[in-house]
């Protein structure tokens, strides 16, 4: 019979980085930046840096201490979480899959696996006899 092994909850979280950056050498021009930077947008948050005409960053941190899971209501009514497994193919390799998504629960890719067990352990018990 396969197997299925190694089974992993993961969950859609943010978490914040900081980045250094030399003092600018002028501050006119910085101040001006920041007073024309939008509060919202489509910008990545990394090109603000870019906007803001600070060059290049001296340091960056990730901040562990911030990480928070995001809320369904902030993932388009989507749970934040996904359900993967090592699963067992016919020459027992094992392989990761998706078993449980944000946007249709049980996969097609599991399904079809748990359907492959049912099949073959039916064409087992057709080989006993009783």
């Amino acid at each position: 019979m396969r197997r299925i092994s190694n089974i992993s909850i993961e969950f859609k979280s943010t978490i914040w980085e900081k980045n250094s950056f030399p003092d600018p050498n002028d501050i006119n021009s910085f101040l001006l930046s920041l007073k024309n930077l939008p509060v919202n947008g489509d910008k990545y948050s990394s090109d603000i840096a870019e906007d803001l005409n600070l060059g290049e960053y001296s340091d960056n941190e990730t901040l562990y201490d911030t990480i928070e899971e995001i809320p369904i209501s902030e993932n388009e009514g989507n749970y934040t979480v996904e359900i993967f497994a090592n699963l067992a193919d016919d020459k027992s390799r094992m392989i990761r899959t998706s078993i449980w998504d944000n946007k249709g629960g049980v996969t097609d890719e599991f399904k079809e696996w748990v359907n492959s067990q049912i099949s073959s352990n039916v064409e087992k018990m057709k080989k006993i006899k009783l």
